[in-house]
């Protein structure tokens, strides 16, 4: 099955050149695809029929990579800056798609998304700058992670963090208490 096409109508006299004719054409994209040659015939000669697979393999993507510079602790409702920067190995001249997706996951909690930079903003000089804010004491990792594109290839990234002090949570409650002392 699947769609047939004619890429072109060939003439006896060119069919029969020296060196034959050359048919010059572009395939939608990677894969194998089965390249019909069809002769109806005349009074002279009967009709032929030749046919050729060609497989086209899809260029590799691009290597990417992510880094991420975090401080490595932090106090409970103090925002902090997290620099990321993105980059792709070699040349290019398409700009990636998607974006990059920086989580936080508690220790023993689950990621929760704290921004999504492009990555044109990664590849700027110095990287995209993200206030980050982590609410609880504990322990953290940040994760950065492109998903890739059709031409360029996955990439993440983690940092650790530390919040020390107690968290915003808990130093609400104890702000909110009064204490009578005698």
């Amino acid at each position: 099955g699947g769609n047939t096409t004619t890429i072109a109508n060939v003439t006896q006299a060119q069919a029969m050149a020296s060196g034959g004719y050359t048919v010059v054409t572009s395939l939608p994209g990677a894969g194998t695809y089965k390249v019909l040659a069809t002769y109806a015939g005349d009074a002279n000669f009967g009709a032929s029929t030749q046919s050729s697979n060609i497989t086209v393999t899809a260029a590799p993507l691009k290597t990417t990579s992510i880094g991420i510079v975090a401080p490595t602790t932090a106090t409970p409702g103090t925002a902090f800056n997290v620099v990321i920067a993105f980059n792709v190995l070699g040349a290019f001249t398409t700009q990636p798609t998607g974006n990059i997706v920086l989580t936080a996951t508690q220790v023993g909690g689950a990621p929760a998304t704290i921004a999504t930079v492009t990555p044109a903003q990664g590849m700027a000089p110095g990287g995209a700058n993200v206030s980050v804010t982590l609410p609880n004491a504990g322990a953290y990792t940040l994760n950065t992670n492109y998903a890739g594109d059709t031409l360029y290839a996955a990439s993440t990234n983690t940092a650790t963090v530390t919040v020390n002090g107690r968290s915003e949570e808990h130093t609400s409650e104890l702000q909110s208490r009064q204490y009578l002392v005698c």
